[in-house]
């Protein structure tokens, strides 16, 4: 789509996808085939991010709402660079492309990983208020992108807008060990 979708669209999007963003696959959250094509996953997030941008809904969504949508955009994003790493992608089961007929096949093929990475910590589960949750969204983005001290960043304002949370104190100590290695 070349437009931005409606708010109520965008909003039904963030309610069937906000809830999985610790458990859905990259390929889904950006709404395509595991295809090992780095035009096509490019092509995905520019088609999410000329639809569904937060910016191009910062006046007709509420502060929860608009939250959700900045930590499911994010995670999008996040999913977009963890994509284009060819290794990552086959690792998650990316199927090359299929060739047009008439078009010589690769001679060798790179072997499929198997799906034995180490995984990004786990969201929280315990309710969280939006702010924090936006934070602990922004921090797990930076840390799929390897910016340990972006997510150092975001963790301590987390922390802060939920001091009573201790898997954020957890995800915070964590993220600080990653960085003193």
């Amino acid at each position: 789509m070349s437009h931005s979708d409606s708010p109520s669209r965008v909003v039904s999007w963030i309610r069937r996808t906000y809830p999985v963003l610790g458990t859905i696959d990259p390929f889904a959250l950006l709404e395509i085939e595991p295809i090992d094509d780095d035009a096509e996953i490019t092509h995905a997030l520019e088609r999410i991010a000329t639809s569904r941008h937060p910016d191009l809904f910062r006046q007709h969504l509420g502060r929860v709402e608009m939250a959700q949508l900045e930590a499911v955009y994010a995670a999008c994003v996040a999913a977009c660079h963890r994509l284009l790493d060819s290794e990552e992608r086959r690792r998650l089961g990316a199927r090359p492309r299929r060739m047009p007929r008439g078009t010589s096949s690769p001679t060798r093929m790179a072997p499929v990983m198997p799906i034995n990475a180490p995984r990004e910590p786990e969201m929280p589960t315990a309710r969280l208020s939006p702010r924090a949750m936006h934070h602990a969204r922004q921090a797990q983005a930076a840390l799929a992108l390897g910016d340990v001290a972006s997510a150092i960043l975001y963790l301590k304002m987390a922390v802060a807008a939920e001091p009573t949370a201790p898997q954020l104190r957890e995800m915070l100590a964590d993220a600080q060990r990653r960085l003193h290695r």
